[in-house]
């Protein structure tokens, strides 16, 4: 049985790319991770809620802690 010799130099643009995407993929999810943390930051420490009588959630835990 004959082989045809494997050739390396496309073997290695198309890991090289899978890399790319892959450091992508690591970037947006660390973009989004950041972003939900902001936004539960905000919800939680900064925004005040009318239900809450004008304080946030987190003044409202701690009073009652």
């Amino acid at each position: 049985m004959s082989r045809k010799p494997i050739r390396n130099n496309t073997n290695e643009a198309n890991h090289h790319k899978v890399l790319i995407s892959h450091s992508r993929v690591l970037i947006a999810y660390n973009t989004l991770k950041k972003a939900t943390k902001n936004a539960i930051n905000l919800y939680n420490e900064i925004r005040l809620h009318v239900s809450l009588d004008y304080k946030t959630p987190n003044m409202v835990y701690l009073k009652t802690a």
